[in-house]
């Protein structure tokens, strides 16, 4: 970088850890020279604030990544001038909440992760100007309630990770202006019901995961809007029964688990009427009682289960994957 002219400078990248003292509080000159710059990485791990006025000389920025730092706030008008931003990566810092209105201008931006922080509220108006954001992460942080508000012009958002939070309940309409989006996680959160038209409008949505919570039943019209549903993961919850009403809509439906629950009855309507190939009931009741029999199962179907108790393991994988030309 010596070699160069400032305005030949496009990256600036740190990766290790930093003992300069600039590095520990970024403030203006650090990057006022260099006005070409589109890419800034640095993940010291010294970081603890930034100056609003860092990036206002930066106006072809498309990526910035201050992840794995010890940042505590993003000041409201760090990004004011960078239009055309696609990528901003701020997980693993010590971030709580985001000014309402810190990402007016970026309506190029992407990607967006905000994981391994400890935010806990975000003001309703945060994500409106994002409109062309594909990504977002919100996993890992101590978010207790979902604001539809959030997603109201996230029309273009295909993935959002809000698992591994404190959210206790799903409100109805929650995510109703995400129709493009088609994977969700909201596992390992603290869910117990799941509300009528929760996934209200999720007509792409290919993957859910609602593992890891406290779920035990699964209202009979939950999934219908959820149409392109081709994966669903819901082990480790508290599920005692599967009714096949609740998936009557689903017929691009290949693979769910429900490991790890109480579940001790599985209507073979479930089976009968959705086309799905991979089914992982493991350490459940009715993995001793369910009727397994050949006749029962259709064909290209894989049921795992698994059995565990003081004593021993005991694991059964069934698979039958029966050619057309056997008789």
């Amino acid at each position: 970088m010596t070699n160069k002219n400032d305005d030949d400078v496009k990256n600036i990248e740190y990766n290790g850890l930093m003992t300069a003292y600039e590095f520990k509080y970024l403030n203006l000159p650090f990057c006022q020279k260099f006005k070409n710059l589109e890419n800034i990485v640095i993940r010291s791990g010294t970081i603890v604030s930034i100056d609003q006025n860092l990036l206002q000389n930066c106006v072809y920025l498309k990526n910035l990544d201050f992840g794995s730092n010890y940042i505590k706030a993003i000041p409201e008008h760090l990004l004011t001038r960078n239009l055309n931003l696609e990528e901003l990566n701020m997980k693993n810092n010590e971030l709580k909440t985001l000014p309402e209105y810190v990402f007016l201008n970026q309506k190029k931006l992407i990607r967006l992760g905000l994981n391994g922080n400890d935010i806990t509220t975000v003001p309703a108006n945060t994500f409106a100007s994002l409109l062309n954001l594909q990504e977002l992460s919100l996993r890992i942080n101590k978010i207790q309630e979902i604001n539809p508000g959030w997603f109201k012009n996230l029309k273009n958002l295909r993935r959002l990770e809000l698992n591994f939070n404190q959210i206790s309940s799903l409100p109805a309409g929650a995510f109703k202006p995400l129709v493009n989006l088609e994977t969700l996680y909201l596992g390992n959160n603290l869910i117990r019901t799941l509300s009528n038209n929760c996934f209200e409008n999720l007509h792409n949505l290919k993957s859910l995961d609602l593992s890891h919570n406290g779920i035990n039943h699964i209202p009979s019209n939950i999934l219908n809007p959820v149409i392109n549903l081709e994966m669903l993961w819901m082990s480790d919850n508290n599920l005692e029964a599967i009714c096949g009403d609740s998936f009557e809509n689903q017929k691009k439906l290949i693979i769910v688990n429900f490991a790890n629950n109480s579940i001790d009855e599985i209507d073979e309507k479930f089976i009968d009427d959705t086309p799905i190939s991979n089914l992982d009931i493991s350490n459940n009741e009715c993995c001793d009682s369910w009727d397994l029999t050949k006749d029962k199962m259709k064909e290209n179907l894989e049921i795992c289960f698994e059995n565990y108790n003081s004593y021993e393991r005991q694991v059964c994988i069934l698979m039958y994957n029966i050619d057309h030309n056997h008789t």
